[in-house]
């Protein structure tokens, strides 16, 4: 689950200017969203025991759309 967060807040500098501060943040609780664990078993010996099970069963990846963790604050002129 992903939360996105912003937040502005105006000054008022004369009667038909202002300047605005934003702050936001992307992806707030840093969830991380894990690829698919890895379910393959190379061998087998003759009593049906994995003698190369490697990797099974651990997640070795992430998903290709994960992103971190962004905060970005910014000031804007408005008139």
């Amino acid at each position: 689950m992903r939360v996105d967060l912003s937040v502005f807040k105006d000054f008022a500098i004369r009667e038909s200017m202002k300047l605005q501060f934003r702050a936001e943040g992307f992806n707030i609780s840093n969830t991380p969203v894990f690829g698919q664990f890895n379910n393959t078993i190379a061998a087998f010996d003759s009593s049906g025991v994995p003698t190369q099970a490697g990797n099974f069963g651990k997640v070795t990846q992430m998903n290709a759309f994960y992103t971190p963790r962004d905060i970005q604050f910014a000031l804007k002129l408005i008139f």
